[in-house]
């Protein structure tokens, strides 16, 4: 689907991209991950051609994008930035519709589809769509930017740190819509970010950057439990097998059925093992309880255990 080959850009005489390539699968979540100044943002802009390398080639479905019209090429591309970067004087509407504006598409079948956008991340039609950015909070305001990325119907979607400024409740609201999303969608979607966590939970495959090289490549499981370096190990601070519990929710675990939890900690199906876990610590039960399981600290741990085995 995207594939890079021996990319290289420097700013002056330093590489901020130093013969990099990788190639991202049709229809998964790839995610750059690395610390600040490491190369991310660099590579995403360069798959919509908001930068030009200084070397090497970039292909999308096997076409190279420097033969394609910058304007054409961006059509078909959603981008999504942290500080979401919606036009102050457009009303949300008018922000989702810019693209198919471009695409020249029917009047009514724009607005049809701003209707089923903002419902498609979870806003109400008639109480969002005349706003205006300023009179919506950080979390409103980045699902109007997810809802603008999604309105060419996109094959690729460009996610630069989209949930980074949000505070924490919202992040992780916001995070779990995704999740949600990416079920629904046939989407590629490049994600951007520093936050461990998020790539482990959001992320089909992650690529490790550091000092403009990509250090590793891998399922989230391969580069918790198969570190190729030193860096990767320092980076993931000990906590990735940890996070990794993220990823799975209390529904998906079978599990007894819940017939004696009056005096247990409650949770939902919905809540993470990850979670799960942080409520036994935090009360001390040995045991959580939703509204139809019951679940043990031994039972994630076992969990935990076999997705190492299963690893290895």
């Amino acid at each position: 689907m995207i594939q890079f080959r021996n990319i290289c850009k420097n700013y002056g005489s330093k590489f901020v991209l130093n013969n990099i390539s990788f190639t991202i699968d049709k229809g998964e979540v790839f995610v750059l991950l690395g610390p600040s100044g490491c190369g991310k943002s660099t590579t995403i802009k360069l798959i919509n051609k908001l930068l030009v390398p200084d070397s090497g080639q970039i292909f999308i479905n096997n076409e190279d994008i420097a033969l394609i019209n910058d304007l054409d090429l961006r059509k078909k591309i959603g981008y999504v930035i942290q500080n979401v970067g919606l036009f102050p004087h457009m009303n949300v509407e008018q922000n989702i519709a810019i693209v198919p504006k471009l695409l020249r598409l029917d009047k009514d079948k724009i607005h049809k589809k701003v209707e089923y956008l903002l419902e498609f991340v979870g806003l109400d039609v008639q109480e969002f769509i005349h706003k205006y950015p300023n009179q919506l909070s950080g979390g409103e305001a980045q699902r109007v930017g997810v809802a603008r990325a999604l309105a060419g119907n996109p094959e690729i979607i460009l996610m630069d740190e989209p949930f980074g400024a949000l505070d924490p409740v919202n992040r992780y609201k916001l995070q779990r819509e995704f999740l949600k999303i990416k079920k629904k969608l046939d989407k590629t979607i490049v994600f951007v970010t520093h936050d461990i966590e998020e790539a482990i939970l959001l992320g089909d495959k992650i690529a490790i950057m550091d000092d403009g090289k990509i250090i590793q490549t891998g399922s989230p499981d391969e580069i918790v439990f198969h570190p190729k370096s030193s860096f990767i190990s320092s980076f993931l601070r000990g906590e990735g097998a940890l996070l990794l519990l993220s990823k799975y929710k209390i529904g998906e675990m079978n599990l007894n059925e819940n017939t004696n939890s009056l005096n247990l900690p409650k949770l939902s199906n919905e809540n993470s093992l990850k979670e799960a876990l942080a409520k036994i610590l935090e009360t001390g039960s040995d045991y959580v309880a939703t509204e139809d399981k019951i679940i043990s600290l031994s039972q994630i741990l076992e969990k935990a255990r076999m997705e190492k085995l299963n690893e290895d």
